[in-house]
């Protein structure tokens, strides 16, 4: 979940890899991670391959250029970290 997020807050401030549609699907993975910790059952909303390319070029960047994220991820509960 951290590195959708820092790929969402790199894409917002230093690149245009990311359309408005694939903002919405990481954003739907995201949402679907996190109704999985209160529901283990339901299935995850996983992004499509192409995007899950984008996604991994764009963390490549974040290492590349040691990009700092401006808030932590919001939505993480401690009890949640290593899920």
């Amino acid at each position: 979940m951290k590195l959708l997020f820092s790929c969402l807050q790199y894409s917002s401030q230093k690149t245009t890899l990311l359309k408005i549609g694939h903002r919405i699907c990481i954003n739907q993975e995201i949402a679907s991670l996190l109704y999985k910790l209160d529901y283990p059952k339901s299935e995850i909303n996983a992004i499509s391959p192409e995007l899950e390319q984008r996604v991994k070029e764009i963390e490549r960047l974040i290492y590349k250029y040691d990009f700092q994220s401006i808030n932590e991820f919001p939505f993480l509960i401690e009890e949640y970290e290593n899920n």
